[in-house]
């Protein structure tokens, strides 16, 4: 539904009244209305407003009402920007489609905005995590710049780092190799424990592992230059070491014979990396797979 559609629609009809109903039973309709409001939120009269912020419990109407408000939230004014934040707070699906939409329109952001959102952020573990998760599936697509501040936001938000990390070995690819080679620092240099506040070292830790499961699981998409990069991280940090053998060990089928060759040669090498590859292989049936020579291949190269 188009915004000018969506306006008229509310104009014309008593709409709350008479399509509540509707949003709570045609997830076609919630989400496409959704959406057509969230994309004109700057438009709309406060009590409409108020009351689509209200509406909890719709999570197809939830999460298309608040990905278009974040698209849209630098257009918002400051009061109504305050509100829809405090909604993140409390309702998980819609700090889930905020999070997707504002990391969409975050290029286009003010640099207080920016801060705003970021420094909100840092006392909301529900939005920590959802954003994570939306930058790291977008990072690409973001300037060097943005990229830039929100590393270095997550060297102080380790809810935010280990969600990013789990999610931005999809785009891992598509980064310039310097950016790579940041985000690789980054997992390191929070797993080292510097700027780490008391309390917090667990998290750390999994920030590492969750960006090597994240490269791991998607190696057989990988370029040749990249898988080498990444194999080459190895014995550097031991959490990253295990995550990236855990994600290799689901997929270690798909990969051509030359590759697998130097994934049982630094599993011959590395202890953390070859038993969380042994562990994700046979777990997830990736071994069982493989021919018979291949197998005892693997077993012999795992000392199993």
């Amino acid at each position: 539904m188009r915004k000018d559609q969506t306006l008229t629609y509310i104009i014309k009809t008593n709409w709350w009244s008479k399509i509540v109903k509707f949003i709570k039973n045609d997830e076609g309709f919630a989400e496409k209305i959704g959406s057509g409001i969230g994309v004109s939120f700057d438009m709309m009269p406060s009590e409409i407003a108020s009351k689509a912020l209200s509406l909890t419990g719709r999570k197809a109407f939830i999460k298309s009402l608040s990905k278009g408000v974040g698209r849209i939230f630098g257009r918002l004014p400051g009061e109504l920007q305050d509100r829809v934040l405090q909604v993140t707070k409390s309702d998980e699906d819609f700090a889930y489609g905020f999070a997707n939409g504002v990391s969409l329109s975050f290029n286009g952001l003010s640099y207080e905005i920016q801060d705003k959102i970021l420094s909100f952020e840092e006392d909301n573990n529900l939005f920590d995590t959802t954003l994570g998760i939306a930058f790291g599936k977008t990072f690409d697509k973001l300037p060097e710049d943005s990229q830039d501040k929100l590393l270095s936001f997550g060297s102080k938000n380790f809810g935010f780092a280990n969600f990013f990390n789990a999610n931005v070995g999809n785009v891992f690819d598509k980064l310039p190799g310097a950016t790579q080679d940041k985000i690789l620092l980054f997992a390191l240099y929070n797993t080292a424990g510097k700027m780490s506040p008391p309390g917090k070292r667990r998290e750390i830790i999994a920030s590492a592992f969750f960006l090597g499961n994240s490269v791991g699981g998607v190696f057989h998409h990988l370029t040749s230059g990249t898988q080498d990069k990444l194999l080459s991280h190895v014995g550097k940090d031991k959490d990253f070491d295990t995550g990236l053998g855990s994600g290799i060990g689901g997929i270690f089928d798909m990969l051509p014979d030359d590759i697998q060759d130097k994934i049982l040669l630094l599993a011959k090498e590395n202890r953390e990396f070859a038993d969380s590859f042994n562990k994700s292989i046979k777990a997830s049936f990736t071994f069982y797979k493989l021919p018979k020579e291949k197998q005892k291949k693997v077993s012999s190269a795992l000392g199993r």
